[in-house]
């Protein structure tokens, strides 16, 4: 009996345990899931203050935090802050045809998440079509999913 007693006993610990990771690795899933929903929230954003022509300071408001760095090919230096960024973004702002999707499963950790994103650009007022790949560190916080920082290269995924 003895013996019984200690198999079912076992039996039931890993029971719980295997109980316990499946549970977080469901809890894990939910969360990459929650921030992907979030982050697509974001981009949707942008792509409504694009699509009715709103200015630089709109996308800003909408897609980066106040403590944004940014670099990307072709610039010299880093953009510190958002406020150092605001003369590029108003050029980014002149085409409603933009598009930022997500490329890839994000990596996702507490309130920051990593999301590669491609941007797709029509041709617009004689200047060529344009194809970016980002890289966004996005943080949750009272304003939702929102980029901290940011790099950039042109082309395709």
């Amino acid at each position: 009996m003895r013996v019984r007693t200690t198999r079912l006993l076992s039996a039931l610990a890993m029971l719980a345990f295997s109980m316990t990771v499946l549970s977080g690795a469901q809890a894990a899933d939910q969360a990459a899931h929650d921030a992907l929903k979030g982050i697509n929230a974001t981009l949707d954003k942008v792509h409504q203050v694009l699509a009715r022509s709103g200015s630089a300071q709109e996308v800003a408001d909408v897609l980066y935090e106040d403590d944004l760095t940014i670099i990307g090919e072709g610039e010299t230096s880093l953009y510190p802050e958002l406020a150092s960024f605001m003369e590029p973004l108003q050029a980014f702002t002149r085409n409603p045809t933009c598009r930022l999707e997500v490329v890839d499963e994000i990596r996702h950790s507490g309130n920051l998440a990593v999301a590669w994103v491609a941007e797709h650009c029509d041709a617009h007022e004689g200047e060529a079509a344009e194809d970016y790949r980002i890289m966004f560190v996005f943080r949750n916080g009272a304003k939702g999913w929102r980029a901290t920082m940011e790099m950039f290269g042109a082309g395709k995924f």
